[in-house]
């Protein structure tokens, strides 16, 4: 009887065992429904339980992970911490190791790095070597407080880890001596080639940023820049990528990297965005799947009916050789498969035109000829069709503004400027937003003078590398070419 009774008992109690186990995380926590964890009640809950700490802390944070800055801000330094703990290398990876690490499971420690800015250094460098070098070179200028933590990584027993505090240094673009003499080191004697390779090109790149160096090549005659004082424009934001090295071999997009750097700089000091609104892509972060997430997943959550959105885009284009279409490529994109593992532009700006934004502006440094330049093809292959022209199609039902801004026509090749590191189209893009394309001298740089600026100066230049390259502008409807980018101070002349 008594052990009938027991038996029971533990029956009973595996029973209740099994249902609490297989209660919901969000039900323990009193909400009825998953959807409920996002509400403002829901959010500030999250914040208690991650300040509280504990095994709960962990499960909350991924609920906070798009929540606005204000919201989170009282438990910054925790979800960072937690995050990075996710964010890490693997053990066994050596230095023999062709392996690197996916940064997919530290997409929310670089978004709420991104969303603090400079604020977030502290919380950066006390986490792990790899996730500090992620969230400060996500930072760009804003990171330069975690020098220090990112010379330190170069030390690291992982490649990878000494691959990304490189990049980060890039990234953050300070040319301080002991940066400098730290990457000269890893350059020189690295073990890994591909390490070795990055602090070599880090190395003459951020080495031909210092002013005082004797040997700094010469650059093209620049204009004065007019002071800008931006408006704040808190609702805009901006995917900015720049892919200079290709994983496959393909032939580097020379200054690729150089220009959405700049540009992400801009759009913080002249088109007026947030820098935590700006997510820079360069290189091996710009892989075919982490662009899906961004565009098809960050732009439409952070997207708002008030804002814009800006698109830039450095690097290769390709047509697919059977049906003449055009495709960007990403950094692990190969030209063998390029309706694969590209981007389609036609799905690329429909997606985009279904934005729930003001407006929605397209940039693109790439040609899509297979002939040379910013563009590329598969070995042994030509297009059997002519390569399409780029198009806006009008839409009968489209609410928000589009314009796409592209480097060439269809059948040219792009270049880059003499005497810079930018691809030609880009560098009047940069010279334009910098407000030489005020063409009315009425203090303002709208859109369409920017693209008239660029269509006249672009052509010119090209000739004298003697080529053409002829960019295009399309405009839907054509009164968005009116929309006011820039405010230049008006006590200048």
């Amino acid at each position: 009887m008594k052990a009938s009774y027991l038996s029971g008992l533990g029956l009973a109690m595996s029973l209740s065992l099994g249902l609490s186990a297989c209660t919901p995380w969000h039900v323990k926590q009193g909400f009825e429904t998953r959807d409920a964890l996002y509400t403002p009640e829901g959010q500030a809950r999250m914040v208690e339980i991650v300040k509280q700490g504990g095994p709960d802390a962990r499960s909350a944070s991924m609920y906070l992970v798009n929540a606005d800055a204000e919201v989170t801000a009282p438990v910054m330094a925790e979800l960072i911490a937690l995050y990075a703990s996710g964010c890490m290398v693997e053990e066994g990876i050596t230095e023999d190791s062709e392996e690197w690490v996916s940064d997919a499971t530290c997409e929310p420690l670089v978004s709420t790095a991104t969303k603090f800015g400079r604020d977030a250094v502290p919380a950066l460098t006390k986490t792990n070597p790899y996730a500090a070098s992620l969230g400060l070179g996500a930072l760009g200028a804003q990171g330069s407080g975690g020098l220090t933590t990112l010379v330190s990584a170069l030390g690291s027993e992982f490649p990878t880890v000494r691959r990304a505090s490189i990049d980060a240094l890039r990234n953050i673009a300070v040319p301080d001596a002991k940066v400098l003499l730290a990457l000269q080191s890893v350059a020189e004697s690295d073990a890994n080639p591909a390490v070795q390779d990055a602090a070599q090109r880090a190395f003459l790149s951020l080495g031909a940023q210092r002013e005082t160096a004797p040997d700094a090549p010469p650059t093209a005659e620049r204009p004065t820049p007019r002071p800008v004082t931006p408006a704040s424009r808190p609702d805009d934001i901006a995917l900015v990528i720049g892919v200079e090295d290709y994983r496959s071999g393909l032939p580097a997009s020379t200054g690729a990297r150089a220009d959405a750097q700049a540009f992400a700089d801009l759009a913080e000091t002249h088109l007026g965005l947030s820098r935590r609104n700006i997510i820079t892509l360069l290189d091996d972060q710009a892989t075919s799947s982490s662009l899906e997430a961004y565009l098809q997943e960050w732009l439409p959550k952070n997207a708002r009916a008030t804002g814009r959105v800006y698109v830039f885009f450095a690097g290769h284009g390709a047509p697919d050789p059977q049906t003449g279409d055009s495709y960007l490529v990403p950094w692990d994109g190969d030209p063998r498969f390029i309706n694969r593992q590209g981007m389609g532009i036609d799905a690329l700006t429909e997606g985009l035109r279904d934005l729930n934004a003001a407006e929605v502006i397209v940039m693109l440094d790439a040609c899509f000829s297979g002939s040379g330049g910013r563009s590329v093809l598969a070995e042994g292959t030509r297009p059997l069709v002519p390569v399409k022209d780029l198009e806006v199609v009008p839409r009968d039902d489209q609410p928000t503004r589009f314009a796409l801004l592209s480097a060439a026509a269809a059948d040219e090749v792009t270049g880059t400027m003499q005497g810079t590191d930018h691809g030609l189209f880009s560098y009047f893009v940069l010279e334009g937003l910098r407000g030489q394309a005020d063409a009315n001298t009425d203090g303002h740089i709208a859109l369409g003078e920017l693209a008239t600026f660029v269509s006249e100066r672009v052509p010119d230049e090209a000739r004298r590398d003697n080529r053409d390259q002829t960019p295009t502008a399309h405009f839907e409807p054509q009164s968005i070419s009116e929309l006011r980018l820039v405010d230049l101070d008006s006590d200048q002349d």
